[in-house]
């Protein structure tokens, strides 16, 4: 992702849509994101909407983050 995608819940929603669609899935049904930039990575729990094929609108919540540090020096197993 380009750099920067991870910093934000809002960086992490452009970056998503972006790479293609998401069906939408019942209103409340929850999922994980794991998304990476050029130096970090971000965890998010996903509350889905379910209105559109998109990430817009769904409730994200940080679960954790990973500077670069670590993803250079860790397997990162979730």
């Amino acid at each position: 992702q380009a750099a920067g995608a991870a910093d934000s819940t809002a960086a992490a929603i452009i970056a998503l849509n972006a790479s293609g669609t998401a069906t939408a899935a019942a209103a409340g049904t929850k999922n994980f994101v794991l998304i990476s930039d050029d130096n970090s990575a971000a965890l998010y729990s996903v509350s889905d909407d379910g209105v559109a094929d998109e990430y817009t609108g769904n409730t994200f919540t940080l679960v954790s983050t990973f500077d670069d540090a670590i993803l250079v020096s860790t397997d990162l197993v979730i």
